[in-house]
């Protein structure tokens, strides 16, 4: 099927996501520290990156990890977010 990385958060957390992903024959690695994703991780392995945010809020994602991901998705790579990751960054629904 392909390769997905989960960003973020403790294993605990990651743990049914990557249980579905594998058992829908995907191959999954984890990143659970946002300090670590630093932008030299490759991208262009995974066909999706599942960002994951909530408990540890307060960790942040380094400047060169950021246009790491930019770049990924530029070129066509699937990003997918928990609702965390907006609020964590001030980014709110209109009201």
């Amino acid at each position: 099927r392909g390769n997905v990385l989960i960003l973020g958060e403790a294993e605990i957390y990651q743990d049914p996501f990557a249980c579905l992903l594998e058992s829908a024959g995907y191959q999954v690695d984890r990143l659970n520290s946002d300090a670590a994703f630093d932008g030299t991780v490759d991208l262009t392995t995974y066909q999706l990156i599942l960002r994951l945010d909530g408990t540890n809020w307060s960790e942040v994602i380094p400047p060169a990890g950021q246009d790491a991901l930019v770049t990924y998705v530029n070129g066509g790579g699937g990003l997918l977010m928990n609702e965390w990751v907006l609020w964590s960054n001030g980014i709110y629904p209109a009201e």
